[in-house]
């Protein structure tokens, strides 16, 4: 059995093959994220060891899919919000979902491809909480985040603010109960 460490580094290998390069990092403005112009999937290090792992899963599960030559037909819709920088649709926003979902059981099927024994019932745990995040934001709208944001942008010292990418958890965190909590029950003490 493979350790967390281990675990990453083969992963990391399997995203070499793809072409991905990983870039770690602590720095508060990095966040698990792929970017697909520069083929760079951003891992933070500032989370657990295993929801890294988890993290990063997720995040190849982003590649598999975006890999895919039916991508841009099956996700028309939040491929061209996200591309255009449109205002997004309630099917945009449905799609993003969607593919939000997938990439976590793309990523738990890569786990398996490539021998990683994780908890699946943590996995998708974990999971749960960021995908909750999309489906709160898809049903509220973003301008309903957007004080929330300024607030969170301003505890952060860092001079291009325009820059910051917010983690959807500390923002979700931050949240107005009502608004939350109607949304996603308040979770047991």
């Amino acid at each position: 059995m493979l350790n967390i460490e281990q675990s990453l580094d083969l992963i990391e290998t399997w995203l070499d093959k793809k072409g991905f390069v990983l870039c770690k990092s602590k720095k508060k403005t990095i966040q698990d994220e792929v970017d697909f112009e520069r083929k760079v999937v951003f891992l933070s290090l500032r989370s657990s060891p295993i929801n890294q792992l988890y993290s990063l899963l997720h995040e190849c599960g982003h590649v598999i899919i975006r890999g895919r030559k039916d991508y841009k037909i099956k996700y028309k819709s939040h491929y061209k919000v996200s591309e255009e920088a449109l205002t997004p649709t309630m099917q945009s926003s449905v799609e993003e979902v969607e593919e939000e979902i997938n990439a976590w059981r793309e990523g738990e099927n890569l786990c398996n491809k490539l021998s990683i024994d994780i908890n699946t019932d943590e996995y998708y745990k974990y999971a749960s909480r960021w995908v909750m995040g999309y489906i709160v934001i898809a049903s509220l709208g973003n301008e309903h985040l957007l004080p929330i944001v300024k607030d969170a942008l301003e505890e952060e010292d860092i001079q291009e603010k325009k820059d910051i990418k917010v983690d959807i958890c500390k923002v979700l965190d931050n949240a107005h109960n009502p608004c939350y909590y109607e949304l996603i029950p308040k979770p047991e003490p």
